[in-house]
């Protein structure tokens, strides 16, 4: 991959993968999502949005990121539907990958109190 940018016709579930959990400033945890052993970040077809809102950080001030609602038209433009594809095929790996870690979790869990 030349660059680090995901096209949804040349996506590919099985390259996702994770780094470490890291803890932030709240007490939370979070995970970046990978794709080739890089950051994820997907180009997006032209499309409709609901809009875009400012993240702020916990003073109310620093921008923190964007989200954004998008809006899938049903449209037969074959990049909104590879594009759509693309984000169903994300979601169904990270719920099957949260799965396998959070079952191999409490088998280890498992194993140590019935030792």
């Amino acid at each position: 991959m030349s660059n680090n940018i995901v096209k949804s016709k040349t996506f590919d579930a099985s390259l996702i993968s994770y780094d470490e959990p890291k803890a932030n400033s709240m007490g939370g945890k979070s995970i970046k999502v990978l794709y080739d052993g890089r950051a994820f970040k997907a180009q997006t077809p032209i499309m409709q949005t609901w809009g875009v809102t400012r993240r702020l950080d916990s003073d109310g001030v620093t921008t923190k990121g964007f989200d954004m609602s998008l809006r899938f038209d049903p449209s037969d433009r074959k990049s909104h539907k590879r594009f759509k594809q693309m984000c169903i095929d994300i979601q169904e790996k990270l719920i099957e990958d949260g799965i396998k870690i959070v079952l191999s979790g409490l088998e280890r869990q498992l194993r140590v109190e019935n030792w």
